[in-house]
C-alpha cells in the first residue's frame, strides 16, 4: 500500500511538473527560471505557518458540512478506498502521501504554479486569481460520481474548494512574493487534517 502511494505521488507530481516544464518551453524560457515559472522556491517561514493554520481551520470547516464525512468515505474516495483494508500503519502513511503529496502538490503546481501564474501575468492579481479559483473548484464537481453525492453536497463541495484556491492564490501572490510553498501548506494542511479526521473518527 506505501509502495503504491508512493509511486502514484511521485507520478503525479511529475506529471505536473512535466505539464509545466512543456508550457515553460514555449512561453518562460530566456525570460525566467524554471523553478519561478512555477513559483517553486523558498520563502519565509510566516507566510508558511499561516497556510498551514489556514489550511486545518479549513479542514474543520469541510468537516463539519453535514453528510460530507460519510461521502468522504464512501466508495471511490481517496479515504474511502485506503482505509477499505484497515486502519493499519500502511493505511496512515498512504493517507499522509496522498494528502501532501499526491493530490496537495500536485495541484499548486498546476493550478497555482503553471494556471494561477499565467492568468495572473495576463489579468491582473483580482482577474487571474478569481478565474484559476473558479475552475479548481470546478474540477471538484466530479465528485457527483460518487455514491455518496447529493448536489447541495456537492455545490458546497465546489464553493468551499474554490475558495480554498483563492486563498491559496492570495498566500502566495500578496502575503508571499510568489512562491507556491504557503498555499501548498495550507492545501497540504487542510488534506491531511481532514484525510486523518476521517480516518481515526475526529467528526
Amino acid at each position: 500500500m506505501i509502495v503504491s502511494s508512493v509511486l502514484g505521488a511521485v507520478i503525479q507530481v511529475a506529471f505536473a511538473l512535466l505539464l509545466g516544464f512543456i508550457f515553460f518551453l514555449f512561453m518562460g524560457r530566456g525570460k525566467t527560471s524554471f523553478p519561478n515559472f512555477l513559483g517553486l522556491r523558498s520563502t519565509s517561514a510566516k507566510p508558511v505557518l499561516a497556510g498551514i493554520a489556514l489550511g486545518v481551520v479549513a479542514s474543520a470547516a469541510l468537516l463539519a458540512v453535514p453528510g460530507f464525512s460519510e461521502m468522504a468515505k464512501g466508495p471511490g474516495t481517496v479515504p474511502g478506498e485506503t482505509l477499505k483494508q484497515g486502519l493499519t500503519h500502511a493505511a496512515v502513511v498512504a493517507l499522509v502521501v496522498t494528502a501532501i503529496f499526491k493530490t496537495a502538490l500536485a495541484e499548486e503546481v498546476l493550478f497555482r504554479g503553471l494556471l494561477g501564474k499565467r492568468l495572473i501575468g495576463w489579468l491582473g492579481f483580482r482577474a487571474g486569481n478569481l478565474i484559476q479559483a473558479a475552475i479548481f473548484g470546478a474540477l471538484h464537481s466530479l465528485l457527483a460520481l460518487t455514491p455518496l453525492a447529493t448536489g447541495t453536497l456537492v455545490a458546497s463541495i465546489v464553493l468551499f474548494s474554490a475558495a480554498l484556491g483563492w486563498i491559496n492564490g492570495w498566500l502566495n501572490e500578496r502575503m508571499d512574493e510568489g512562491s507556491i510553498l504557503p498555499g501548498w501548506a495550507c492545501h497540504a494542511s487542510a488534506n491531511l487534517c481532514s484525510y486523518l479526521g476521517l480516518a481515526f473518527g475526529v467528526l
